[in-house]
């Protein structure tokens, strides 16, 4: 018998006495909220983030507390922290621009085109 007859039989009986329902069931991933498939590190980064842009005060005195009680590690993040924060850059200026006025049918995107009366 050829390995694709043997193959043939065996998925048959797989069929028969195998699992219940579609076979592509099996390779359905994320279906519920129970699947942990996700890297435990990257939720971890993911969920800092969010903490941290959603309520940076409250967080920053979080660990403002764990560091006084003398956690250096937690410290010396937080100095690395302080220091490498980004600026908060404004858009540069110069002394002559001021508010320009247009008229409120500029942005409306009518007429002007050719061929339109």
């Amino acid at each position: 018998m050829s390995t694709f007859h043997d193959w043939m039989k065996k998925r048959r009986l797989r069929e028969e006495f195998g699992a219940e329902g579609e076979p592509v069931d099996d390779f359905k991933f994320n279906t519920d909220d129970q699947d942990y498939a996700d890297d435990y590190e990257h939720v971890e980064k993911e969920l800092f983030k969010a903490v941290m842009s959603k309520y940076p005060e409250e967080t920053e005195q979080f660990l403002n507390g764990i560091a006084q009680r003398g956690d250096e590690e937690i410290a010396s993040l937080l100095r690395k922290l302080k220091k490498d924060q980004p600026l908060q850059m404004k858009e540069p200026q110069h002394p002559t621009d001021g508010d320009e006025i247009v008229p409120s049918g500029a942005d409306s995107g009518y007429g002007g085109g050719e061929g339109e009366e």
